[in-house]
């Protein structure tokens, strides 16, 4: 058990939700040409058909926590698959959890769940 406190201190301060965010978006941006993939504009699971708005502002709160969190939608085509997995790891080296993932033929569609301090 000592090892495990060790391991898992606690009294951690959450991570901020915006720097993540930032990230992220980088990332799947970025990340598109090296792994031949192409995303369509990354939309919030909240967000109102067509609507312009902030990300942060769709942040929702999180049980009963001071932290709030956001679902963003990826979705996009890619040219092959090993290109599709590398993009998905690179997705999941941040801290963010993927909540949904749905392939069809050379489609994909990612729901990617972040939680942080706003």
């Amino acid at each position: 058990m000592a090892e495990l406190v060790e391991l898992l201190p606690g009294n951690e301060a959450p991570l901020p939700l915006a720097p993540t965010l930032v990230h992220l978006i980088a990332t799947l941006n970025e990340a598109q040409l090296d792994n031949r993939v192409s995303i369509a504009p990354l939309a919030s699971a909240d967000a109102a058909n067509g609507a312009s708005v902030d990300l942060l502002e769709l942040a929702q709160p999180f049980a009963n926590t001071d932290l709030r969190t956001l679902t963003i939608k990826v979705r996009g085509t890619y040219r092959e698959y090993a290109g599709l997995r590398r993009y998905i790891e690179l997705i999941q080296k941040h801290p963010v959890a993927l909540t949904r993932l749905a392939i069809a033929g050379n489609t994909f569609e990612i729901d990617i769940q972040l939680f942080g301090a706003v």
